[in-house]
């Protein structure tokens, strides 16, 4: 396999498309796409007046769904969790992250990854520290853990589809840091890929991290205490990858300890 002998990443650099604005105003910054800058720079500069609050399982980002001129969107305020977001809830030091997921997330979307459709960002500095948001289009759809729990009845051909999209993401060369099924949304077209903050792209994704991003994914399986063929069937979309023995044992024995210490059980 090519993959195992590149050893070594190198990490393009990631450049905004032409076809975004950036928009100065009052110490915030907004990168929007030119196409809808009027809907979308509104939300930027006056996040709190503009659209209404959309519930999200789970998780603990500000999100707000605003009118677009054909349909709406999704305004994501990055917020920490842990014992950190106690502390400091929006702030980050030194880590322009809107900047970063969007350029991230333009870049996927151009090149035909199943990603969410980019519409801008916002970000502003206080010394060190930055805050902002992403803004995309709403997509209609369910996360594919509550798809599968409610078994239907095209959910293999549903997990191959996955296979194949994540299969995508990683020959553009991009290494997901939360890839698990929460992130996966299931819609009437496909399957899309969420979530890109932390993500890092490089010029080639080396077996390793492609393998570690579908373990990862796995353990996502059986937390929800799904059937082992579950996961086949999206490791059958994804195509060959062959992971060492030694690597898959490690992530079981983790996800084992880490079952015994939160009193799950897990079949």
């Amino acid at each position: 396999m090519a993959d195992t002998a590149v050893l070594w990443h190198t990490t393009p650099i990631m450049q905004i498309p032409e076809s975004f604005i950036s928009i100065s105003r009052d110490g915030r910054v907004a990168v929007v796409r030119a196409d809808v800058r009027e809907a979308v720079e509104a939300v930027c500069f006056e996040p709190y007046l503009v659209g209404e609050p959309l519930s999200v399982d789970g998780g603990r980002d500000t999100v707000l769904r605003f009118p677009l001129p054909d349909g709406d969107g999704v305004v994501r305020r990055y917020r920490r969790g842990g014992a950190m977001g106690r502390i400091v809830q929006e702030h980050y030091f030194l880590d322009n992250r809107p900047r970063r997921e969007l350029t991230l997330t333009a870049q996927l979307h151009f090149a035909g990854v199943a990603v969410a459709e980019p519409l801008g960002a916002w970000w502003e500095w206080r010394g060190p520290w930055v805050r902002g948001a992403l803004i995309t289009r709403l997509i209609a759809g369910m996360d594919m853990l509550r798809y599968l729990e409610e078994e239907p009845v095209d959910l293999m051909v549903r997990l191959e589809t996955a296979g194949r999209a994540i299969r995508a993401m990683h020959e553009y060369g991009v290494y997901h840091a939360d890839l698990q099924l929460r992130n996966l949304l299931v819609t009437e077209d496909g399957i899309v890929i969420l979530d890109f903050d932390n993500a890092r792209l490089y010029s080639k994704l080396i077996r390793w991290d492609r393998a570690r991003n579908l373990l990862r994914l796995r353990r996502s399986f059986q937390k929800a205490d799904l059937p082992e063929d579950y996961f086949a069937a999206l490791c059958t979309g994804y195509g060959e990858l062959d992971w060492p023995a030694w690597l898959d044992g490690a992530y079981r024995l983790k996800g084992r300890l880490s079952d015994r210490l939160s009193g799950r059980t897990i079949r």
